[in-house]
């Protein structure tokens, strides 16, 4: 398996330097993004906002808590297919 520890974009033919807790889509060779300086709590309150945001009132307890609860045992974040599927590693529990 092999791991990135840091992601750019290319939009219009200029290099964009992204955050690798930002840059969630998972890579083509299916390799898993190491996240610099991210933690669980901090893609929870990602996920808590973006339910928030949908109007879904079970979302928060229904989607983000299990992902909290998985992610404090793995230090994996994997985000939901409506958000590009990125799997987030190596972040703090």
């Amino acid at each position: 398996m092999r791991t990135v520890l840091g992601a750019f974009a290319v939009a219009g033919g200029i290099a964009l330097g992204i955050s690798s807790a930002m840059a969630t889509s998972p890579l083509p060779d299916g390799a898993i993004r190491v996240a610099q300086g991210g933690s669980c709590q901090g893609w929870f309150s990602t996920c808590s906002q973006r339910c928030k945001s949908s109007g879904q009132q079970s979302c928060v307890s229904e989607v983000c808590a299990p992902k909290l609860a998985e992610c404090k045992q793995t230090g994996c974040w994997q985000e939901s297919a409506r958000f590009g599927g990125g799997k987030q590693c190596g972040l703090a529990k």
